[in-house]
């Protein structure tokens, strides 16, 4: 298991080996309470911005995204309350599981 920070958020990643495919989870939490943000929406980009795959995190503030070929990508945290957040991603061996941290956001 290996720990990566990137600004605020902490990102817990977990490699298993799969068919040329990847499954990547995570969830997406409020980095304050460290509540899960649930109906939100996450997505999964190249780095040239192009959409790969985008769902809505459950209850408990879990995605997964399935059949993501290895590479490296955006995976982006959106929701109504919270600044969205941007953290790049390796997916690698291929699979991941990542935790990722919203803060509020501040309206001025």
């Amino acid at each position: 298991m290996v720990y990566v920070v990137v600004g605020k958020q902490r990102l817990k990643i977990i490699k298993f080996r799969a068919r040329n495919m990847a499954t990547v989870r995570g969830r997406l939490i409020d980095a304050e309470t460290k509540e899960p943000i649930f109906a939100s929406a996450v997505e999964l980009r190249t780095l040239n911005w192009d959409l790969v795959q985008a769902t809505p995190t459950d209850v408990d503030g879990q995605f997964v995204f399935r059949n993501v070929s290895p590479g490296t990508y955006y995976l982006i945290g959106k929701s109504v309350i919270h600044t969205p957040v941007k953290a790049e991603i390796r997916v690698e061996e291929p699979g991941g599981e990542w935790e990722i941290r919203a803060a509020k956001a501040i309206l001025i």
